[in-house]
Protein backbone atom coordinates (compact mmCIF):
# COMPACT_ATOMS: atom_id res chain seq x y z
CA UNK A 1 0.00 0.00 0.00
CA UNK A 2 1.33 3.23 -1.13
CA UNK A 3 1.63 6.57 0.78
CA UNK A 4 2.98 10.10 1.13
CA UNK A 5 6.39 11.33 2.37
CA UNK A 6 6.14 14.83 3.13
CA UNK A 7 9.42 16.85 4.41
CA UNK A 8 7.70 19.42 7.27
CA UNK A 9 9.89 22.84 8.09
CA UNK A 10 10.15 23.25 12.36
CA UNK A 11 8.15 26.86 11.57
CA UNK A 12 4.93 28.34 10.13
CA UNK A 13 1.96 25.71 9.26
CA UNK A 14 4.34 22.95 8.65
CA UNK A 15 5.10 23.16 12.04
CA UNK A 16 1.51 23.02 13.19
CA UNK A 17 0.81 20.00 11.10
CA UNK A 18 4.31 18.48 12.54
CA UNK A 19 2.95 19.11 16.02
CA UNK A 20 -0.46 17.58 15.57
CA UNK A 21 0.22 14.29 14.04
CA UNK A 22 3.15 13.92 16.84
CA UNK A 23 0.39 14.67 19.37
CA UNK A 24 -1.57 11.29 17.96
CA UNK A 25 1.62 9.31 18.48
CA UNK A 26 2.17 6.33 21.27
CA UNK A 27 5.66 6.93 22.32
CA UNK A 28 5.56 10.97 21.48
CA UNK A 29 8.36 12.92 23.87
CA UNK A 30 9.77 16.14 23.72
CA UNK A 31 12.52 15.56 21.42
CA UNK A 32 10.49 14.90 18.24
CA UNK A 33 8.64 18.08 18.73
CA UNK A 34 9.41 20.88 16.13
CA UNK A 35 10.67 23.17 19.00
CA UNK A 36 13.53 20.60 19.92
CA UNK A 37 14.28 19.87 16.24
CA UNK A 38 14.83 23.51 15.43
CA UNK A 39 16.72 24.47 18.52
CA UNK A 40 19.68 22.22 17.60
CA UNK A 41 19.55 22.88 14.33
CA UNK A 42 20.00 25.93 14.51
CA UNK A 43 22.90 25.65 16.51
CA UNK A 44 24.64 23.84 14.10
CA UNK A 45 24.00 26.04 11.40
CA UNK A 46 21.27 22.80 10.08
CA UNK A 47 18.24 22.62 8.78
CA UNK A 48 15.37 21.27 10.61
CA UNK A 49 13.00 18.77 9.03
CA UNK A 50 10.49 15.91 10.03
CA UNK A 51 9.72 13.22 7.36
CA UNK A 52 6.34 12.59 7.54
CA UNK A 53 4.75 9.22 6.21
CA UNK A 54 0.80 9.13 5.87
CA UNK A 55 -0.91 5.87 4.16
CA UNK A 56 -4.25 4.20 4.66
CA UNK A 57 -2.23 1.84 7.46
CA UNK A 58 -1.23 5.00 9.73
CA UNK A 59 1.29 7.59 9.93
CA UNK A 60 4.87 7.58 11.27
CA UNK A 61 7.11 10.72 11.47
CA UNK A 62 11.00 10.95 12.18
CA UNK A 63 12.56 14.38 13.41
CA UNK A 64 15.83 15.03 11.18
CA UNK A 65 18.73 17.85 10.76
CA UNK A 66 20.16 17.95 7.71
CA UNK A 67 24.17 18.98 7.56
CA UNK A 68 25.47 20.56 4.16
CA UNK A 69 28.67 18.72 3.21
CA UNK A 70 30.39 21.81 2.10
CA UNK A 71 31.69 22.33 5.60
CA UNK A 72 34.13 19.64 5.23
CA UNK A 73 37.94 21.03 5.10
CA UNK A 74 38.40 18.64 2.00
CA UNK A 75 35.27 19.48 0.09
CA UNK A 76 36.87 20.50 -3.02
CA UNK A 77 37.21 18.93 -6.76
CA UNK A 78 40.30 18.46 -5.97
CA UNK A 79 39.57 15.36 -3.34
CA UNK A 80 35.98 14.77 -4.38
CA UNK A 81 36.09 15.12 -7.80
CA UNK A 82 32.90 15.64 -9.75
CA UNK A 83 30.98 14.47 -6.31
CA UNK A 84 31.70 18.03 -5.07
CA UNK A 85 30.15 19.63 -7.81
CA UNK A 86 26.84 20.21 -6.47
CA UNK A 87 25.37 20.58 -3.07
CA UNK A 88 25.26 17.39 -0.62
CA UNK A 89 24.34 16.39 2.98
CA UNK A 90 24.01 13.94 5.88
CA UNK A 91 21.11 13.94 8.08
CA UNK A 92 21.50 13.21 12.10
CA UNK A 93 18.57 12.82 14.59
CA UNK A 94 18.56 16.25 16.78
CA UNK A 95 20.56 15.72 20.06
CA UNK A 96 18.68 13.53 22.53
CA UNK A 97 17.09 10.51 21.87
CA UNK A 98 14.87 10.26 18.67
CA UNK A 99 14.11 7.84 15.25
CA UNK A 100 10.61 6.70 13.98
CA UNK A 101 7.16 7.17 15.83
CA UNK A 102 4.05 5.38 14.32
CA UNK A 103 0.60 6.28 14.90
CA UNK A 104 -1.38 2.89 13.72
CA UNK A 105 -4.51 1.12 14.25
CA UNK A 106 -3.23 -2.02 15.52
CA UNK A 107 0.33 -2.24 17.10
CA UNK A 108 1.13 -5.33 15.73
CA UNK A 109 1.33 -3.18 12.19
CA UNK A 110 4.12 -0.91 13.57
CA UNK A 111 6.90 -2.65 12.15
CA UNK A 112 5.76 -2.92 8.49
CA UNK A 113 4.94 0.90 8.44
CA UNK A 114 7.59 1.82 9.57
CA UNK A 115 9.16 -0.39 7.01
CA UNK A 116 7.76 1.37 4.42
CA UNK A 117 8.45 4.83 5.26
CA UNK A 118 11.81 3.88 6.01
CA UNK A 119 11.95 2.97 2.19
CA UNK A 120 10.22 5.93 1.37
CA UNK A 121 12.43 8.02 3.33
CA UNK A 122 15.93 6.68 2.12
CA UNK A 123 14.65 7.48 -1.29
CA UNK A 124 13.68 10.76 -1.17
CA UNK A 125 17.01 11.05 0.74
CA UNK A 126 18.86 9.91 -2.30
CA UNK A 127 17.41 12.13 -4.42
CA UNK A 128 17.87 15.00 -2.16
CA UNK A 129 21.66 13.79 -1.73
CA UNK A 130 21.48 13.16 1.29
CA UNK A 131 24.75 10.63 2.08
CA UNK A 132 24.07 8.92 5.38
CA UNK A 133 22.04 8.98 8.45
CA UNK A 134 23.05 8.73 12.03
CA UNK A 135 20.23 8.31 14.24
CA UNK A 136 20.20 7.54 18.48
CA UNK A 137 17.40 5.93 19.05
CA UNK A 138 14.50 6.38 21.78
CA UNK A 139 15.28 3.58 24.86
CA UNK A 140 12.57 4.23 26.37
CA UNK A 141 9.97 4.42 23.69
CA UNK A 142 12.18 1.15 22.05
CA UNK A 143 11.93 2.25 18.55
CA UNK A 144 14.89 0.39 17.75
CA UNK A 145 13.15 -2.60 17.18
CA UNK A 146 10.91 -1.36 14.05
CA UNK A 147 13.95 0.53 12.35
CA UNK A 148 16.39 -1.81 9.97
CA UNK A 149 18.21 -3.91 12.09
CA UNK A 150 21.22 -3.60 9.50
CA UNK A 151 21.86 -0.57 10.36
CA UNK A 152 21.83 -0.84 14.25
CA UNK A 153 25.70 -0.54 15.33
CA UNK A 154 25.80 -3.09 18.06
CA UNK A 155 29.19 -1.81 19.10
CA UNK A 156 27.78 1.74 20.66
CA UNK A 157 24.93 -0.23 22.28
CA UNK A 158 24.48 0.78 25.93
CA UNK A 159 22.26 1.65 28.53
CA UNK A 160 20.56 4.61 30.17
CA UNK A 161 19.15 5.27 33.56
CA UNK A 162 15.43 6.16 34.23
CA UNK A 163 13.39 6.52 37.58
CA UNK A 164 9.94 5.30 37.97
CA UNK A 165 8.11 8.23 39.27
CA UNK A 166 4.48 6.11 40.19
CA UNK A 167 7.10 4.25 42.86
CA UNK A 168 8.19 4.44 46.02
CA UNK A 169 11.18 5.87 44.17
CA UNK A 170 13.53 7.75 46.98
CA UNK A 171 14.00 4.45 48.62
CA UNK A 172 15.88 3.02 45.27
CA UNK A 173 18.84 5.20 46.03
CA UNK A 174 21.78 4.09 47.25
CA UNK A 175 22.47 4.71 50.64
CA UNK A 176 25.87 6.64 49.39
CA UNK A 177 23.44 8.96 47.56
CA UNK A 178 20.57 9.48 50.14
CA UNK A 179 23.67 10.88 52.13
CA UNK A 180 24.59 13.09 49.73
CA UNK A 181 21.04 14.25 49.72
CA UNK A 182 20.95 14.84 53.15
CA UNK A 183 24.89 16.63 53.16
CA UNK A 184 23.39 18.95 51.22
CA UNK A 185 20.45 19.32 53.25
CA UNK A 186 23.05 19.78 56.92
CA UNK A 187 24.96 22.97 55.14
CA UNK A 188 21.90 24.75 54.48
CA UNK A 189 21.52 24.35 50.31
CA UNK A 190 18.10 25.72 49.04
CA UNK A 191 17.04 23.65 45.28
CA UNK A 192 13.96 26.24 43.76
CA UNK A 193 12.85 27.22 40.62
CA UNK A 194 15.20 29.59 38.74
CA UNK A 195 14.02 33.69 39.77
CA UNK A 196 14.78 35.18 36.59
CA UNK A 197 17.30 35.68 33.58
CA UNK A 198 20.23 36.64 36.61
CA UNK A 199 19.95 32.56 37.57
CA UNK A 200 20.03 31.66 33.89
CA UNK A 201 22.96 33.63 33.56
CA UNK A 202 24.58 31.91 36.69
CA UNK A 203 23.79 28.76 35.97
CA UNK A 204 25.13 29.01 31.97
CA UNK A 205 28.75 30.14 33.79
CA UNK A 206 28.77 27.37 36.02
CA UNK A 207 27.59 24.82 33.17
CA UNK A 208 30.20 25.82 31.05
CA UNK A 209 32.95 25.91 34.17
CA UNK A 210 31.90 22.27 34.90
CA UNK A 211 32.11 20.86 31.03
CA UNK A 212 35.49 22.47 30.78
CA UNK A 213 36.31 20.99 34.07
CA UNK A 214 35.50 17.80 32.62
CA UNK A 215 37.72 18.02 29.27
CA UNK A 216 33.75 17.86 27.66
CA UNK A 217 34.44 18.42 23.96
CA UNK A 218 33.93 21.82 22.88
CA UNK A 219 30.37 21.15 21.15
CA UNK A 220 29.11 20.55 24.99
CA UNK A 221 29.99 24.78 26.32
CA UNK A 222 26.72 25.88 24.67
CA UNK A 223 26.82 29.50 24.80
CA UNK A 224 24.28 32.10 26.96
CA UNK A 225 22.38 32.68 24.08
CA UNK A 226 22.06 29.14 23.70
CA UNK A 227 20.52 28.94 27.12
CA UNK A 228 17.92 31.81 26.21
CA UNK A 229 17.06 30.06 22.64
CA UNK A 230 16.10 26.79 25.12
CA UNK A 231 13.82 28.85 27.60
CA UNK A 232 12.22 30.90 24.99
CA UNK A 233 11.83 27.94 22.31
CA UNK A 234 10.59 25.57 24.96
CA UNK A 235 9.01 27.37 27.23
CA UNK A 236 7.24 25.78 30.13
CA UNK A 237 8.58 22.72 28.84
CA UNK A 238 11.96 23.25 30.49
CA UNK A 239 12.71 23.94 34.23
CA UNK A 240 16.02 25.14 35.45
CA UNK A 241 15.98 24.24 39.37
CA UNK A 242 19.09 26.39 40.95
CA UNK A 243 20.62 25.59 43.93
CA UNK A 244 21.73 27.91 46.70
CA UNK A 245 23.90 28.72 49.50
CA UNK A 246 23.99 32.09 51.41
CA UNK A 247 21.63 33.09 48.52
CA UNK A 248 24.41 32.67 46.20
CA UNK A 249 23.69 30.14 42.74
CA UNK A 250 26.50 27.43 43.42
CA UNK A 251 24.70 24.60 40.78
CA UNK A 252 21.71 24.14 38.45
CA UNK A 253 20.09 21.51 36.37
CA UNK A 254 17.66 21.70 33.71
CA UNK A 255 14.43 19.14 33.23
CA UNK A 256 12.73 18.68 30.21
CA UNK A 257 8.90 18.01 31.16
CA UNK A 258 6.32 16.80 28.59
CA UNK A 259 4.08 13.77 27.44
CA UNK A 260 4.37 11.99 30.70
CA UNK A 261 8.00 11.55 31.08
CA UNK A 262 10.32 13.87 32.15
CA UNK A 263 14.84 14.24 31.70
CA UNK A 264 17.31 14.90 33.31
CA UNK A 265 19.20 17.67 30.30
CA UNK A 266 22.29 20.09 31.34
CA UNK A 267 23.62 20.28 34.62
CA UNK A 268 26.28 21.90 37.31
CA UNK A 269 28.09 22.81 40.06
CA UNK A 270 30.61 25.01 41.67
CA UNK A 271 34.00 23.25 42.36
CA UNK A 272 33.50 24.07 45.74
CA UNK A 273 29.73 22.96 45.75
CA UNK A 274 30.89 19.80 44.25
CA UNK A 275 31.61 17.88 47.62
CA UNK A 276 28.25 19.03 49.10
CA UNK A 277 25.86 16.83 47.40
CA UNK A 278 24.89 19.52 45.24
CA UNK A 279 23.94 17.57 42.03
CA UNK A 280 22.77 14.73 43.80
CA UNK A 281 19.91 16.98 45.95
CA UNK A 282 19.18 19.09 41.91
CA UNK A 283 18.63 15.31 40.73
CA UNK A 284 15.84 14.49 43.48
CA UNK A 285 14.22 18.12 43.66
CA UNK A 286 13.82 17.42 39.60
CA UNK A 287 12.55 14.10 40.35
CA UNK A 288 10.18 15.43 43.07
CA UNK A 289 9.12 18.58 40.20
CA UNK A 290 7.97 15.76 37.85
CA UNK A 291 6.20 13.92 40.06
CA UNK A 292 4.25 16.87 41.11
CA UNK A 293 3.83 17.48 37.73
CA UNK A 294 2.32 14.25 36.85
CA UNK A 295 4.90 12.61 35.20
CA UNK A 296 5.33 8.76 35.04
CA UNK A 297 9.47 8.41 34.25
CA UNK A 298 12.54 10.87 35.13
CA UNK A 299 14.82 9.87 32.37
CA UNK A 300 18.21 10.63 33.45
CA UNK A 301 20.14 9.46 30.39
CA UNK A 302 23.65 7.14 30.54
CA UNK A 303 27.29 7.98 30.35
CA UNK A 304 29.46 8.97 27.70
CA UNK A 305 30.83 5.88 27.78
CA UNK A 306 29.81 2.33 29.39
CA UNK A 307 30.30 2.29 32.72
CA UNK A 308 32.29 5.78 32.80
CA UNK A 309 31.83 8.07 36.13
CA UNK A 310 28.22 9.82 34.74
CA UNK A 311 26.82 6.30 34.56
CA UNK A 312 28.19 5.44 37.83
CA UNK A 313 26.40 8.36 39.25
CA UNK A 314 23.41 8.39 37.37
CA UNK A 315 23.19 4.83 38.11
CA UNK A 316 23.03 5.69 41.97
CA UNK A 317 19.26 7.21 41.43
CA UNK A 318 17.49 3.87 40.07
CA UNK A 319 17.83 0.41 39.30
CA UNK A 320 16.22 1.16 36.13
CA UNK A 321 17.67 0.68 32.88
CA UNK A 322 16.70 0.66 29.51
CA UNK A 323 18.99 -0.34 26.39
CA UNK A 324 19.98 2.44 24.15
CA UNK A 325 21.03 1.76 20.09
CA UNK A 326 22.59 3.94 18.05
CA UNK A 327 21.51 2.83 14.13
CA UNK A 328 24.24 4.21 11.51
CA UNK A 329 22.77 4.10 7.93
CA UNK A 330 24.38 4.41 4.50
CA UNK A 331 22.21 6.33 2.12
CA UNK A 332 24.08 6.83 -0.77
CA UNK A 333 27.09 4.08 -1.34
CA UNK A 334 28.59 5.33 -3.72
CA UNK A 335 28.64 8.84 -2.43
CA UNK A 336 30.20 7.26 1.19
CA UNK A 337 32.87 5.98 -0.51
CA UNK A 338 34.06 8.73 -2.92
CA UNK A 339 33.51 10.69 0.50
CA UNK A 340 35.82 8.68 2.78
CA UNK A 341 38.39 8.47 0.17
CA UNK A 342 38.66 12.04 -0.25
CA UNK A 343 38.92 12.18 3.32
CA UNK A 344 42.10 10.08 3.41
CA UNK A 345 43.29 11.71 0.53
CA UNK A 346 43.00 15.45 2.18
CA UNK A 347 44.65 13.98 5.35
CA UNK A 348 47.55 12.26 3.94
CA UNK A 349 48.77 15.64 1.93
CA UNK A 350 48.73 17.24 4.76
CA UNK A 351 50.65 14.89 6.87
CA UNK A 352 48.13 14.03 9.62
CA UNK A 353 48.33 10.61 11.19
CA UNK A 354 45.53 8.17 9.75
CA UNK A 355 43.51 7.01 12.93
CA UNK A 356 41.07 3.86 12.40
CA UNK A 357 37.90 4.83 11.02
CA UNK A 358 35.05 3.48 14.29
CA UNK A 359 33.26 6.50 13.86
CA UNK A 360 30.25 7.37 11.87
CA UNK A 361 29.80 8.59 9.65
CA UNK A 362 33.85 7.98 8.60
CA UNK A 363 34.17 10.52 6.52
CA UNK A 364 33.79 13.16 9.31
CA UNK A 365 36.20 11.00 11.86
CA UNK A 366 39.09 13.74 12.96
CA UNK A 367 38.18 16.35 11.33
CA UNK A 368 37.12 18.43 14.50
CA UNK A 369 34.20 20.64 14.37
CA UNK A 370 32.47 21.37 11.36
CA UNK A 371 29.88 23.65 12.22
CA UNK A 372 29.99 27.31 11.93
CA UNK A 373 31.82 28.89 15.21
CA UNK A 374 29.35 29.73 17.56
CA UNK A 375 29.92 32.50 19.84
CA UNK A 376 31.57 32.20 23.38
Amino acid sequence: MKGTLSLLEAEGADAVRWEEALAAMPGADIYFTPAWTRLFAELDGDRPLCALWESGRGRALFPLQVRPLDRLPFWSPRWLGDCAGSPAFDATSPYGYSGPLAEVPDTAEAAGIIKEFMEALQARLRAERVVSLFVRLHPLVGNAEYFPQEAIDLAKRSETVFIDLTTAWYKSLTSACRYEVRKSQRRGIAVEPAAGPGDWEAFGDIYRATMARRSARSWYLFPQDFLEETRRLLGPAVTLLVARHHGKVVGGSLFLEGFGRGHYHLSGANTDAAGQGVTNRLVVEGARLCESHGRRVLHLGGGVRVGDGLARFKASFSPLRARWDKACLVVDPEAYDRLVRGRAAFLDAAGAREEGADSFPAYRQGLGETAPERPA
